[in-house]
């Protein structure tokens, strides 16, 4: 993605902080480290020499995005008009709930909230790094953090040229996802190789908190059975399980979805994710859940984007992981 303007950025920042960053900076780099669609980071060091990482929104981004979503919302409603037969499948309410999600990330006091979050869930796990946030220095388009800097996830050459143990950093990926998504109850929503990064030491380094997952306790105790059930290979009762948090109607043909469900897990059963794709079973899932009307909240269909991203990361780390 091309970077802004230079002066368009310091005058974004200006508008957000009062002053430019050179006067609260005792350095600041005009060139960004990364660029995206909704903002660009750059590189700061603090008075006392603290070296962060400084996001800043890009001028304009929040009414383009209001845009786009007004404009998202009439297509639902032509294709809803168009298309009656597809009311069953909730479009306007997807949309609606895209909608708050996206908007929630321009908001970058939410952004921080969520690395304080994610900082006091990681606090007893070693592996894992979450940076601090610079609140004297963040705004709702601005946001200050430690700079964290490693090698991406996907890095496979570099990370064995560095020494590091891949099949642990699996497992330890593996392990974090567990543990946001049935302890925690709170989980990153986009966990892709540039937003996780292995340091020199072999931590996890997470970036960019802007999408993130909640999961209700009920939500947690329904998908533990459901894990628990498919790891010990009762397939029947993980397809109860996981029913426990879906919307279903008195029209929904519960025993043909329970049937083809289970079919699916005995013929998994026990399969590495290189013989037998994780993303492509969740992908399956989705699908099946569609054809019966069968609807899940919008955290659970973060839960499985995160999930899929996750499968990807651990499989270039160890092909031979078996979830």
């Amino acid at each position: 993605m091309p970077s802004c303007d230079n002066e368009d950025i310091r005058k974004a920042f200006i508008g957000e902080l009062g002053v430019p960053p050179e006067e609260l900076f005792d350095y600041f780099s005009p060139e960004p480290l990364a660029a995206a669609s909704l903002a660009q980071v750059h590189k700061a060091r603090l008075k006392d020499g603290t070296w962060v990482a400084v996001k800043i929104q890009r001028p304009r981004v929040d009414e383009n995005v209001a845009m786009d979503l007004k404009w998202l919302e009439r297509l639902g409603e032509q294709v809803v008009k168009m298309f009656p037969s597809l009311q069953p499948f909730r479009v306007m309410e997807t949309i609606q709930e895209f909608k708050e999600t996206s908007l929630r990330e321009l908001n970058f006091f939410i952004e921080g909230r969520h690395i304080e979050s994610f900082e006091e869930y990681a606090e007893r796990l070693h592996f894992i790094k979450i940076p601090k946030v610079y609140w004297r220095y963040t705004s709702r388009r601005v946001l200050t953090m430690d700079l964290m800097q490693g090698t991406p996830s996907d890095s496979i050459v570099e990370l064995k040229a560095a020494g590091h143990d891949l099949k642990k950093l699996g497992g330890d990926v593996y392990y974090m996802l567990l543990k946001q998504t049935l302890i925690d109850g709170y989980f990153h929503g986009d966990l892709h190789p540039g937003n996780l990064l292995i340091s020199p030491e072999g931590k996890l380094l997470l970036l960019d908190f802007g999408l993130v997952g909640e999961l209700s306790m009920d939500f947690r105790l329904s998908f533990f059975k459901y894990w628990t059930n498919l790891a010990t290979g009762n397939f029947r009762e993980a397809v109860e399980a996981l029913l426990e948090s879906a919307d279903t109607s008195n029209t929904t043909d519960l025993e043909g979805f329970k049937r083809e469900y289970t079919e699916l897990c005995e013929s998994v059963n026990g399969s590495a994710i290189s013989e037998h794709s994780f993303g492509s079973t969740l992908n399956f899932t989705t699908t099946l859940c569609s054809r019966y009307r069968i609807y899940f909240s919008t955290e659970f269909i973060l839960l499985i984007r995160a999930m899929l991203t996750a499968e990807g990361i651990i499989m270039g780390l160890n092909p031979d992981f078996a979830f």
